[in-house]
């Protein structure tokens, strides 16, 4: 959005926006660790916690938050693992028949035994087991309804993508994959950050001039499982058109990553489909939310038998 924002006023033609973040490297901090404590235990503080998975406002896990959404929406433990599970057979097909290939780039690197090894394919969908997703215990609270099966992973990711103004595209002949046509931030009380997606895509679609009725596909960042349903509750979504390629849970979560990855998993469903307009929204610790409306170039397509090559 700030890149958009940017080039919109005119200081700039072309920027790359995106994130990455590598979760499982995550480091443990010694805070205070200069202030020449000689005496005393220190306390090895999580920065994943710190930085990512703990609001940064109320000092509570985001997961706790998600649990007291689920309790005031009344979306069951069993509503949460259906979608988690709904979630992982859309990503499993969508890698099964390829239909990845268009979005992500092989990285090579070197193995433990020197060895070169490429990771060409998302590694989470393909964990799933769904016999053993009921027996997972609760991770909030004793009787909670979130677990490690219906919570977005810990993962590692990077996601990218190139912005510039409708003039330089055409100058530098470059293919116009989709168009920006809105874009809104909203915010409550961080305790509430689960429904944020529900304020902001409203504000986004009224910028864009456009109504819910409008948009054929959206993509809701999947923190949580209760996250994905509360939104699709509040908004009257249905599931068919949400994250129809799997989400977080079922692809993992790189806090720094995600935003740039469902506008890309968005414009890849559009030109699949044939579809014009979309819609993705991602909520933050603190309480907000961002939503971003999107129109696909009507001369970009992508088809299953030829995924992968430029259209």
């Amino acid at each position: 959005m700030l890149a958009a924002q940017a080039i919109m006023l005119g200081t700039r033609e072309v920027i790359v926006a995106g994130g990455m973040e590598s979760m499982s490297n995550a480091p443990f901090l010694l805070p205070r660790i200069r202030s020449a404590k000689y005496l005393g235990d220190y306390q090895l503080i999580d920065s994943l916690m710190k930085d990512g998975l703990r609001d940064p406002l109320k000092n509570v896990p985001m997961g706790v938050f998600a649990e007291m959404c689920a309790e005031e929406m009344g979306i069951s433990r069993g509503d949460q693992d259906a979608h988690a599970i709904r979630s992982y057979e859309k990503a499993a097909t969508a890698q099964a028949t390829g239909l990845f290939k268009s979005e992500i780039v092989p990285v090579t690197f070197t193995g433990e035994r020197k060895q070169e090894l490429t990771v060409d394919s998302d590694e989470e969908c393909s964990k799933f087991d769904p016999d053993k997703l009921e027996n997972l215990p609760p991770v909030f609270k004793p009787d909670g309804t979130i677990t490690a099966g219906n919570a977005s992973s810990i993962s590692d990711g990077a996601a990218a993508l190139v912005l510039t103004s409708t003039q330089f595209a055409e100058k530098h002949g470059l293919q116009i994959l989709a168009y920006i046509r809105g874009f809104s931030d909203a915010e409550q009380a961080p305790e509430k950050f689960p429904t944020s997606p529900a304020l902001a895509i409203p504000l986004a679609l009224q910028q864009a001039g456009l109504h819910l009725k409008d948009i054929n596909l959206f993509e809701i960042n999947e923190a949580f499982s209760v996250v994905d349903l509360a939104n699709q509750r509040l908004l009257g979504l249905s599931s068919d058109d949400v994250n129809i390629h799997g989400g977080s849970v079922s692809l993992g979560h790189p806090i720094g990553a995600s935003g740039a990855r469902i506008i890309l998993s968005l414009i890849t469903g559009l030109a699949l489909k044939g579809l014009n307009y979309g819609v993705a929204a991602i909520c933050n610790g603190g309480g907000g939310a961002s939503a971003i409306v999107i129109e696909r170039e009507k001369t970009y397509r992508l088809y299953e038998h030829e995924i992968g090559h430029k259209q």
